[in-house]
């Protein structure tokens, strides 16, 4: 069985609202036949008693504004492995200069002091969730390296981090994430980053769509 799941609206409003401000304006995308072929390569190879097969990945609208865009992407892939395997991703874009920008993490914390205070936040918000490897007397993790932190989305008021499985706590009880209001994420973050410098006349103009759904 093998079963994919987009959320249209996402993709297809990237592609408009970039088509629109420059004819020439070119996002590179994640190429999903890659891994759709590496699926069906090792289906080929399994056998009888390693199904079900199952390959799934949803891309779904976390905020959509005219200037800054930011997707929630999970990846779920199981052939013959013991367990599943799966991956969140954030695909987080901003204009800049007429053109769409994927930012990542390292865009926005652009000093090693910035990225320590950035942890120093995750790592003390986790150990206030009940069940993260951070939380409890036997605590399985005490810090974060900086690799830890790779994924991120944001909403109308929050910088969210995401944590890949079995980073933060198990993939059953995942996903893990950190939500940093933008109040207190100025006081880590590079001020001239492009999120900081749009986010705010963004949400002010009502003129955009925010959801953030952590299942």
């Amino acid at each position: 069985m093998m079963r994919y799941r987009y959320l249209l609206f996402a993709y297809t409003s990237l592609t408009l609202v970039c088509g629109c401000k420059n004819n020439e304006t070119k996002i590179e995308i994640d190429n999903l036949e890659n891994l759709k072929n590496k699926f069906l390569n090792a289906v080929l190879h399994s056998e009888l008693d390693e199904g079900p097969f199952i390959l799934q990945y949803n891309l779904e609208t976390v905020f959509f504004s005219k200037k800054i865009i930011s997707l929630f992407g999970k990846f779920n892939e199981y052939t013959n492995l013991p367990h599943g395997r799966a991956r969140y991703e954030g695909k987080n874009f901003c204009e800049v200069n007429n053109q769409f920008k994927e930012l990542n993490l390292r865009d926005l914390f652009t000093t090693q002091n910035q990225m320590k205070l950035l942890i120093s936040y995750c790592e003390n918000n986790l150990k206030n969730q009940p069940i993260s490897y951070f939380a409890g007397e036997d605590v399985l993790r005490t810090t974060l390296s900086q690799d830890d932190l790779d994924t991120f989305v944001i909403d109308d008021q929050f910088l969210i981090l995401i944590f890949q499985p079995y980073v933060a706590g198990s993939y059953a009880d995942g996903p893990f994430f950190v939500k940093i209001p933008f109040e207190h994420a100025k006081n880590m973050w590079d001020t001239n980053n492009p999120l900081a410098l749009l986010i705010g006349d963004a949400v002010s103009s009502g003129q955009f769509v925010s959801s953030w759904n952590e299942g």
